[in-house]
């Protein structure tokens, strides 16, 4: 096995697992555990919900889920496209705060 492998096992080790329904439990929003088997195959803006396998039954942990909430949070990268307010600002008035980004 790869070092990269046994670092992942190893700190596995030092945390209290946690079956997919108990982790559903202490999700900060209700979730479902189908949403979680979703984050772990699919992931969600290229961040998966890091488990393990054992004995057939799939397992994270606490540390996982703040992890993977955290990832979550920097949504925007830097070089985003800033978001320019709609509704009933003049055309006038929206040019020129597009033109304070460069647009």
């Amino acid at each position: 096995m790869s070092k990269q492998i046994f670092d992942y096992i190893k700190r596995l080790e030092e945390l209290p697992l946690l079956t997919l329904s108990q982790a559903a439990k202490r999700w900060p929003t209700k979730i479902s555990r189908a949403s979680l088997e979703r984050y772990i195959r699919s992931g969600i803006r290229g961040t998966y919900l890091e488990t393990i396998l054992i004995a057939g039954q799939r397992m994270t942990s606490e540390a996982a889920i703040r992890r993977f909430l955290v990832s979550q949070l920097n949504v925007a990268p830097e070089n985003a496209r800033p978001e320019l307010p709609t509704g009933n600002i003049p055309k006038k008035e929206l040019d020129k705060r597009a033109g304070k980004f460069g647009l």
